[in-house]
């Protein structure tokens, strides 16, 4: 019975995820997935190469992500998305009173409270920490005007590279991250640019409870200028490049 009520509640949540959803978050979502993920990456830095232009990334690991969640937090999120009282109501029954107990050689400890994160194994689980993540997101790109400007047109001359040096119907946008499920990716056209994101990320991690494993996080550089070494720091660790 649990089960069937959570995929009850999660269709009603995915008709409001997609519309809160930013369109750079491919996790967990209808007709997208890693394969589309992994080509925006590709595209922009086969693109940065082909234009000679400088692009840094910064691929962002999260501490046990979806354990991590304030789960008092996560509902006053979802409440000022748009969730009714009695939605979210839902959702806290499905989340009260969970127990755990952990196994050590075969031997089971006693069973105790859980009252952080997500439920792990729900159908719910996914989409809960999408939208709870696209609000930290949300309030970096807020604070942070920082990525890959790009310019492109939607009149169907795809491999007309010339029409778009044109002035009018050239539309222009910033691309600053890539997301799937827990996994983050920044871009920044300089490494100035990629410090103040992942500056300003840290902080909002912090803010809503949520923590960078600095160990697994990893930048990458596409420097025309042949310049190798690209040092990003997350509070006092350096991370690896």
């Amino acid at each position: 019975p649990g089960k069937v009520f959570a995929r009850i509640l999660l269709n009603r949540l995915k008709a409001l995820s997609e519309k809160i959803l930013p369109e750079t978050q491919f996790g967990f979502r209808p007709d997208r997935g890693t394969c589309e993920a992994i080509f925006a990456v590709r595209q922009v830095q086969e693109k940065s190469r082909e234009q000679g232009r400088q692009l840094y990334l910064c691929f962002v690991d999260l501490e046990k992500a979806f354990d991590s969640v304030p789960r008092e937090a996560l509902w006053v999120v979802l409440g000022k998305l748009g969730c009714t009282e009695k939605f979210v109501r839902l959702l806290r029954l499905l989340h009260d009173d969970m127990q755990c107990c952990v196994a050590v050689d075969g031997e089971q400890t006693g069973f105790f409270p859980v009252t952080c994160g997500v439920k792990q194994g729900c159908v719910l689980a996914p989409t809960l920490f999408a939208l709870y993540f696209a609000v930290v997101v949300r309030e970096v790109l807020q604070t942070v005007s920082q990525g890959v400007r790009i310019r492109f047109r939607t009149d169907g001359n795809l491999f007309n590279l010339a029409r778009l040096k044109a002035r009018t119907k050239v539309s222009h946008a910033l691309i600053s991250e890539i997301m799937y499920a827990d996994d983050l990716c920044f871009l920044a056209e300089s490494p100035d640019g990629l410090q103040q994101l992942m500056s300003v990320f840290h902080q909002a991690c912090r803010k809503f409870g949520l923590k960078v494993s600095v160990n697994k996080t990893e930048v990458m550089s596409i420097d025309i200028r042949g310049r190798e070494s690209l040092t990003i720091s997350l509070g006092e660790d350096v991370l690896k490049q």
